[in-house]
């Protein structure tokens, strides 16, 4: 069989059991940017920034949802709306993505709808077209991971006469009519790109009518195997639409996206997915022995089952087992009629220590009764560890909640009631060594920190703010917990400092106890989601020498080792951060990403020992977009400005960005942030000292969090403190007067308040000393959460509205 690429893509998707993916798929997101405005030269044409907000449902179609800033271009841009594609790259199924358009220039450079209903321009020369040197169009996505590829441009109303062509990035496309399509695809751009006319001569232009772009579908293999090695299942002669190929044994996929939608007649004895993933949706089922998912360190597999009609089922012997391995992610996706589950019968379930089970509710609409489930999966036994469950995107009501129930021969999610949220969203920025009155532009810094600035202009600055202590672990379990660090019962703390003992406190004395005494669990009973991204700090013992990581099942590897270019050790490190997150979610926090246990010492690699905020941010946008129908507490805490330190920027905006605390990550979309090199440039054009583009990276991680919020329609509702775990040695004085120092360098830390919608007067100074310890009381009053913890709290719950 001789397929085209196009046709053997529709053939798969609408015939076949398995579309075996054997390179980059061909569906293809297509945006028209048409539209119904046909008169003259007005403002109203003028759109400011659009956001294209689109959706993709649970089985690949997308839809848009197109807006602008400025009003009287709305309803014009609102037809950009409606159905624009399928995605075939099941990873983005049930998700939503953003691509944003902007201009370049400023006041008379609006992004603008043309007059002649045929698409974008740029008001400047020819006010309807891309027309002047100075007039770029960008485009910069969102909201997921994925790689995306741009693969047409169109255009109309080119010039007639002189020189006319189209610049993407820096290559150039000649127009040879007025109107047309240009094939970009082989230019290999991502959904972050300019287009503009800086080619043409002045006055020579376009307008731009739409663009097309996919995501692709990464091969890594070559074909299909069987254990027998002879390779029969690379070749779409050998596919059909009611079986798998013949295999008496086991069948191996190995690099392929695998979509499943209609019963498989004829299935191997145990099949293997060691790299890609596997997706069974609609009325897809199988009668399998045993499946063996994502069990190689160097690969990422995810294995999906969505809505209520597909299902997996064992053959019924006792033999039957299915592992999942610490590189699988297993997500099951729920319809309006329910879920399904994995039904092994007498056979066994395996879940690996790393293995995340998630339970995604995009695509569930109810009913959200108590005692409605969620079935996950039956078994006669079960092998390994449940610390991997999570749940996301589900728009509860704010009296309901999802639990976990493991029993002897099944695990699902049963809806349960719980008291509701009554507060704000809530999110502590909790940054590292920064000492108050030194940092920022609003302290009187010259540097430049402007929404970190407008946070105080529009709320609240505690001017007179202090730690509980000027060590990271002691400072952190105060934050966290309300209690003076001499509180703490901790095995690791009392080991060293038995009661009625005196002791001088080290920076892992104090960790956070197992009985879930602290401000994430007691929110969670407020009815709360709660996130936790970037440093703990706060049960570092565990893993400051390797000589122990065996014993809670991390996986060793060499200091001066490079997981750019060994991709053992990099398994190992996504494996290491994937058991690391899931221990710190058995202490309240229904969510853990971009985790850092401890310092950046203790990843114990020379590679990964920098800083990357935009890693920790991505991290905090992650579990926003993931909860942000329900009231949820975030903990985010940034490693900056603690060691390493270079004054040359080489371990923080100078280092790869590639590098995070999971490994190395050589697609890794930061596109929410400028680059590095970007904000270190605009730092220096400023005239501004290079060492502080640190706090500008910063402040433009918090702006991207804000725009979430915004986006999301939640920012005026949400609380924000910002605050430092304690001082540092001052810009300008020796060490001795700074941390570990009783010295205001070592207590005294900047402390924020803002939250739009609760603070009246904003813009006030708050001079009376506060402490760290009078958040946990703050936030528990305001959720009215107070009677929750069962043991004293050393801190004040402060009126601040």
């Amino acid at each position: 069989m001789n397929l085209s690429s196009n046709l053997r893509t529709r053939w798969i998707l609408t015939q076949l059991l398995w579309p075996f993916l054997l390179g980059p798929s061909s569906a293809e997101i297509q945006v028209n940017f048409s539209h119904s405005y046909n008169g003259a030269t007005n403002s109203v044409q003028n759109t400011g920034n659009i956001t294209l907000q689109f959706t993709v449902s649970n089985v690949g179609n997308v839809t848009l949802d197109a807006s602008c800033v400025n009003t009287g271009a709305q309803a014009y841009v609102n037809e950009f709306d409606g159905n624009v594609g399928t995605v075939a790259n099941a990873a983005l199924w049930g998700e939503t993505f953003t691509i944003t358009l902007s201009s370049d220039l400023t006041n008379s450079g609006n992004l603008r709808i043309d007059n002649l209903g045929r698409g974008l321009g740029i008001q400047g020369q020819n006010p309807h077209k891309i027309d002047d040197t100075s007039e770029i169009l960008n485009a910069s996505i969102t909201g997921t991971s994925l790689q995306s590829n741009l693969l047409t441009i169109s255009f109309t109303g080119a010039d007639s006469t002189g020189q006319k062509k189209l610049d993407l990035n820096t290559t150039s496309y000649d127009l040879t009519t007025q109107s047309g399509t240009i094939d970009v695809s082989n230019q290999n751009v991502g959904m972050n790109f300019s287009v503009s006319s800086q080619s043409d001569l002045p006055n020579q232009g376009f307008t731009l009518s739409g663009i097309s772009f996919d995501f692709p579908i990464s091969s890594g293999a070559t074909s299909f195997d069987n254990e027998s090695g002879d390779q029969n299942w690379n070749t779409s002669s050998n596919w059909s639409n009611n079986s798998l190929p013949a295999a008496n044994d086991n069948a191996i996929i190995d690099g392929f996206d695998v979509l499943v939608n209609t019963p498989v007649a004829i299935a191997p004895a145990e099949l293997e997915v060691r790299s890609g993933s596997i997706s069974f949706s609609d009325s897809a089922s199988i009668n399998i022995k045993s499946m063996i998912i994502g069990r190689q360190l160097t690969s990422d597999v995810t294995f999906s089952l969505g809505g209520s009609g597909a299902s997996i089922n064992a053959d019924g012997t006792a033999e039957g087992h299915f592992a999942f391995g610490t590189s699988s992610t297993i997500i099951s996706i729920p319809d309006g009629a329910g879920s399904r589950r994995l039904q092994l019968g007498p056979g066994t379930l395996e879940l690996d220590l790393g293995s995340e089970w998630i339970l995604d509710g995009s695509g569930y609409s109810g009913p959200y009764d108590i005692g409605t489930t969620f079935q996950l999966a039956t078994f006669e036994n079960f092998v390994g560890s449940t610390s991997g469950f999570r749940t996301r995107n589900f728009d509860l009501p704010a009296n309901r909640a999802l639990q976990l129930v493991v029993t002897a021969t099944s695990i699902h999610y049963e809806i349960i009631s719980k008291n509701a949220a009554t507060g704000p969203n809530v999110i502590v920025i909790n940054v590292d060594d920064i000492v108050g009155g030194q940092h920022y532009a609003f302290e009187g810094r010259d540097c430049l920190t402007p929404t970190i600035d407008s946070l105080v202009a529009e709320g609240l600055n505690f001017t007179n703010a202090f730690a509980a202590s000027t060590v990271c672990g002691p400072s952190r379990y105060s934050l966290l917990t309300g209690r003076l660090p001499s509180r703490n019962t901790s095995a690791t703390f009392l080991a060293k400092y038995p009661l009625q003992t005196l002791g001088r406190f080290g920076v892992s004395d104090t960790q956070l106890e197992n009985d879930k005494q602290n401000i994430g669990a007691w929110m969670q009973q407020a009815g709360y989601r709660t996130g936790f991204v970037g440093k703990g700090h706060v049960w570092d013992d565990a893993v400051k020498s390797t000589s122990n990581w065996e014993n809670i099942g991390l996986i060793t590897y060499g200091k001066t080792d490079d997981p750019a270019n060994n991709p053992t050790v990099n398994g190992a490190m996504k494996h290491n951060h994937r058991v690391l997150c899931q221990r710190m979610r058995a202490v309240g926090f229904d969510y853990v990403s971009s985790f850092y246990s401890a310092n950046l010492l203790e990843l114990r690699n020379d590679s990964l020992n920098v800083h990357n905020q935009e890693w920790i941010t991505k991290g905090a946008l992650e579990f926003i977009d993931e909860n942000h129908h329900e009231k949820f507490f975030l903990y985010m805490a940034p490693t900056i400005n603690h060691g390493p330190v270079r004054n040359d920027l080489s371990k923080t905006l100078g280092a790869d960005h590639r590098y995070t605390g999971a490994g190395y990550f050589p697609d890794i979309d930061f596109s929410f942030m400028p680059s590095r090199q970007t904000i270190r440039n605009e730092v220096t054009a400023a005239g501004k000292s290079l060492i502080s583009a640190r706090e500008t990276w910063l402040d433009y991680s918090i702006e991207a969090i804000l725009n979430k919020l915004t986006s999301h329609g939640i920012r005026n509702d949400t609380l924000i403190i910002f605050t430092s775990d304690h001082g540092e040695k001052t810009l300008n004085s020796p060490i001795i007067w700074g941390k570990s120092s009783l010295y205001d360098g070592g207590m005294k830390v900047p402390f924020i308040m803002n939250w739009p919608a609760g603070i009246t007067s904003p813009g006030r100074t708050y001079p009376d000393l506060v402490s760290h310890l009078d958040i946990v009381p703050t936030l528990l009053e305001l959720t009215n959460a107070s009677e929750l913890p069962t043991r004293p709290s050393d801190g004040v719950g402060c009126d601040f509205k």
